[in-house]
């Protein structure tokens, strides 16, 4: 790791950047990777078993990379795959779900009858109660499978081409470095994001972390540090993404969604299930595309999540479009 500022570092991360090219390996399956063998991928591809488990996922199993927060190494695939299969159920489950649900109260859970469709609808990890079982039955085939994977695309070349990615981070290091010389660590993770945190720390160290292969713009992770995974400082989108956020937005149930986070400064699922008088799962289903556009953040409160929008996301949309069509 690179220090950048007060507290503050810079880093790769070969756990972070392989286990995002699984996810997108089985979520599009003519995805292609010029660093990764392409037999690696197909195999991937056709693992019907890992491909129902992570596509069950809320972020696709995004949610694994929780555990980064006990680990010193974020380049150690065996220390990412101890921390998960050694940590106990309720820990397991706790750290999975993002902390949301109590970790006594998951205990308490475990041991009575139907206890786990309560903890499948209290900790929203999966979108099905099979899945759910799946993953806390079935973890150590499940975690090995997957690390597994990730251990067999790290081969020279793969470590080749890697290194070339990680020279261009020079100019990352030094815009951080520079926002760091001006505002806080909280301040500048706030900026990449487009919005204010409900969660505030405080934290031991902050963790900024480059991946060219992230599903989402940024995710933010934290408990005793913060950790935040980013693909770009950039501001400017390009014009898949242009296309991809109105194809998002002519939907007029994810209109009002919008429209309503504008109104208001956030809201739960259950408040916008309420206000637009739709079901959990519409909104929740809605939801997930509009995070995955980037157009909404998705915050844990104590036991609930908060929704808001993503003021900056919005605003370098607006911009582009509208620079895209002056006269």
């Amino acid at each position: 790791m690179i220090e950048i500022g007060c507290n503050s570092y810079f880093t790769n991360s070969l756990v972070v950047d392989t286990l995002s090219i699984i996810i997108k390996s089985i979520c599009d399956n003519e995805y292609k990777n010029d660093y990764v063998e392409e037999s690696i991928l197909n195999d991937i591809k056709s693992d019907v078993y890992i491909k129902e488990v992570l596509s069950s996922f809320k972020l696709n199993g995004l949610e694994f990379l929780e555990f980064l927060m006990y680990i010193d190494d974020f380049n150690d695939f065996e220390q990412f795959r101890k921390i998960i299969l050694e940590s106990d159920e309720a820990e397991y489950l706790y750290i999975l779900s993002g902390y949301i649900v109590d970790k006594t109260y998951i205990n308490q859970l475990l041991n009575v009858e139907n206890g786990l469709v309560s903890l499948f609808n209290k900790t929203e990890i999966c979108s099905s109660i099979l899945s759910f079982e799946m993953i806390i039955k079935n973890r150590e085939s499940i975690i090995n499978r997957i690390i597994d994977y990730m251990k067999c695309m790290v081969t020279d070349s793969f470590i080749s081409n890697y290194k070339n990615i990680t020279k261009s981070d020079c100019k990352d290091i030094e815009m951080l470095s520079k926002m760091l010389s001006i505002k806080a660590p909280l301040e500048v993770s706030q900026d990449i994001m487009g919005k204010k945190f409900y969660n505030k720390g405080p934290y031991n160290k902050f963790v900024f972390i480059h991946s060219s292969f992230i599903t989402r713009k940024c995710i933010r992770y934290f408990k005793h540090d913060q950790i935040l995974v980013y693909s770009s400082l950039a501001d400017t989108m390009n014009s898949e993404e242009i296309a991809n956020v109105l194809r998002v937005i002519s939907d007029a149930t994810r209109f009002q969604i919008i429209d309503s986070l504008s109104e208001n400064n956030s809201f739960t699922g259950k408040e916008l299930s309420e206000k637009l008088n739709l079901s959990k799962p519409t909104i929740s289903h809605h939801i997930d595309i509009l995070k995955e556009a980037g157009l909404i953040n998705e915050e844990r409160n104590k036991n609930s999540k908060l929704y808001s929008l993503n003021y900056k996301r919005m605003n370098d949309f607006i911009r582009v479009f509208s620079d895209k069509f002056k006269r």
